[in-house]
């Protein structure tokens, strides 16, 4: 280019009325502080947002998500998030799964927000004496108290090879049908998933192998069930039959409710 700066393009009306809505949604305070969302909100005083919160009604989200406006969880998830881009060492305690109170020290390495159970979690290593020995994945709402330390795991290069430590062996195997455009909701439902697809022109039908977090078996086994009858589980056997005892479960709920 011949021009000495790059030129600043502006802002259409449409990308400010979405920032506009950027603002106004509960977790922006989980990476922006008041002082920032202040300035922002002070240079679009004259724009109206492009959506409302309140027109959306999601039917297959649990009611018990995560309080984004709760001073002590917004002050966790940045310390954490202050841990992701430093590679350094937490402390937490926290409550298990099982209503147990522990603290340990683990590295946090990726954030993951699950929008039916609208919560944050994080994987994280588990650190014992200055090593990762095992990955854990955690419900930022289940902690109670974070320690910062000031240990830091410098040669950290390829998360993504630490998160495959709890990855299962062996894939899921599902059919997808296009009917009421199941393929394209189910690459946007499982995008952050890995996996293989192949497409049938034929069939208008999808094969997908889906690798998952094995902490992780119970939530990806309801997120494939809310697909219906234009999703089949294929393999393995033991995943089938998970999800077949929870089909099975659920007609004696609701028979017992008539």
């Amino acid at each position: 280019s011949n021009l000495e700066k790059t030129p600043e393009l502006p802002l259409t009306l449409l990308q400010k009325r979405w920032i506009k809505s950027l603002l106004c949604d509960s977790r922006i305070r989980l990476f922006l502080d008041d002082d920032a969302i202040k300035e922002i909100d002070s240079k679009l005083i004259d724009i109206k947002p492009l959506y409302n919160e309140k027109y959306f009604y999601f039917f297959d989200r649990f009611k018990d998500g995560d309080d984004f406006q709760n001073s002590n969880y917004i002050e966790n998830f940045r310390k954490i998030h202050n841990a992701v881009i430093n590679h350094t060492v937490l402390e937490f305690t926290f409550i298990t799964s099982k209503n147990k109170r522990k603290s340990k020290k683990y590295i946090p390495l990726r954030f993951e927000y699950s929008p039916k159970n609208n919560k944050f979690r994080i994987y994280a290593g588990l650190v014992k004496e200055n090593r990762i020995i095992d990955m854990g994945l955690i419900n930022i709402s289940r902690i109670q108290k974070i320690i910062e330390t000031d240990i830091a795991f410098t040669d950290i290069t390829n998360t993504d090879q630490l998160l495959k430590r709890k990855r299962s062996r062996i894939p899921v195997s599902v059919e997808i049908s296009s009917e009421r455009n199941g393929v394209e909701r189910f690459m946007m439902e499982f995008a952050g998933y890995e996996k293989q697809t192949e497409y049938d022109e034929k069939t208008r039908k999808c094969v997908a192998d889906i690798w998952y977090n094995t902490q992780d078996e119970t939530e990806l086994l309801i997120r494939l069930l809310s697909f219906g009858p234009i999703l089949e589980i294929k393999s393995p056997p033991n995943f089938r039959k998970l999800a077949k005892e929870r089909i099975d479960r659920q007609y004696n709920i609701s028979n017992a409710n008539l």
